[in-house]
């Protein structure tokens, strides 16, 4: 197959058509095509954007895909982007990791809303034992770490300063 791959990659970086072109081979857990080139392991988009687009114009370039079918090998698909372009990308494609999405994720859409609600009237340590979660959940939560974009509460400022230093 080390050789199938690359040589299928190869056969239709010149494709014409609109539709996705799946990647047949091996994948990642999250559904990215992946391949050997020259004994590293990369994503099969990548590769295409690569022999497609050339090499990307600085380091940490992302391929990212405009469609936003990870197993993808498109080459018209298929672009050099940001992380940040690339993420917002996935957020509008609706498979960004975020939320319950997200493999890390310990609580649901409607517990972090009842949170929220909960810390209106109560300390965090108070909700995080009410709710049966961390306070550090809770705390991320209260300060715009994490679910902000459900929540709608801001990253605190105290949180960017230290982290900018």
């Amino acid at each position: 197959m080390r050789r199938v791959a690359p040589q299928w990659l190869a056969a239709h970086v010149t494709a014409t058509g609109d539709d996705c072109i799946l990647w047949p081979f091996s994948k990642t857990k999250g559904g990215y095509g992946t391949l050997l080139i020259k004994g590293h392991r990369t994503t099969a988009h990548r590769e295409m954007c690569r022999l497609a687009h050339g090499e990307p114009p600085a380091a940490k370039l992302d391929a990212a895909h405009s469609c936003g079918v990870r197993a993808c090998c498109n080459p018209r698909h298929i672009r050099w982007a940001t992380r940040t372009a690339n993420a917002h990308d996935r957020i509008a494609h609706g498979t960004a990791g975020r939320g319950a999405g997200c493999y890390r994720t310990t609580i649901t859409r409607q517990q972090v809303l009842e949170i929220v609600e909960l810390l209106k009237s109560d300390k965090p340590a108070a909700v995080a034992k009410q709710m049966g979660v961390s306070r550090a959940v809770v705390k991320s939560i209260s300060a715009g770490c994490s679910w902000s974009w459900l929540t709608g509460i801001p990253k605190a400022k105290s949180l960017q300063i230290r982290r900018a230093a």
